[in-house]
């Protein structure tokens, strides 16, 4: 019961996040930016998303005790990345500094933005990516819905990158649909296992 009660809050999260994460994009500089709010969602939905993937990887633990661990720490990883750029966004706007400001510290501090920023990027797509593959394969989830998932997970950097708000709420709308219907699924066989 107790087992049941917390994936349902750790689904309940993953949700909660992935809508957050979705509100951020309204709040975009014209440039494609994170402005003060903006960076306020995607911060909150970073904190929901780490909680959702501890659920979602959660899953996997008997099956694949290896992958879930070092894949949870990765998608946080990734998590935590987000956050990075939320707060890169918000500084940016707070202090009045250039857009290029993230660019041009990385020239006097190419470690540490290395690890905190660039290499976390593309942590949270890929985890999305694998995660959704891995799931299905279980059969924790079908197919389609593992699918979507996974092409969040390759579609997600194209919202950022190309920085054209239609590209991202349409990144950020099919992932809140892959979550959602995941989340659905999990639930309902953890429902039927009782």
């Amino acid at each position: 019961m107790q087992e049941k009660s917390n994936l349902n809050f750790q689904l309940a999260c993953l949700i909660l996040g992935q809508l957050l994460f979705s509100c951020s994009t309204f709040f975009w500089t014209e440039s494609g930016t994170y402005s003060v709010n903006s960076a306020t969602f995607m911060f909150l939905s970073m904190v929901f998303w780490a909680l959702g993937f501890v659920g979602l990887f959660g899953q996997l633990s008997s099956q694949l005790p290896i992958y879930s661990r070092i894949g949870l720490l990765y998608a946080l990883y990734g998590a935590f990345g987000g956050s990075a750029f939320a707060m890169e966004g918000l500084f940016i706007e707070v202090f009045g500094l250039s857009e290029k400001a993230g660019v041009e510290a990385s020239e006097s501090f190419p470690l540490a933005l290395n690890l905190i920023m660039y290499q976390s990027g593309p942590a949270f797509p890929l985890s999305l990516l694998i995660l959704g593959i891995v799931l299905a394969y279980k059969k924790k989830v079908n197919w389609v819905s593992g699918l979507l998932l996974s092409s969040s997970g390759l579609a997600f950097p194209l919202g950022r990158i190309l920085r054209k708000i239609e590209v991202a709420h349409l990144t950020d709308f099919l992932l809140l649909v892959a979550v959602l219907w995941i989340s659905l699924q999990l639930r309902k066989r953890a429902a039927n296992k009782v």
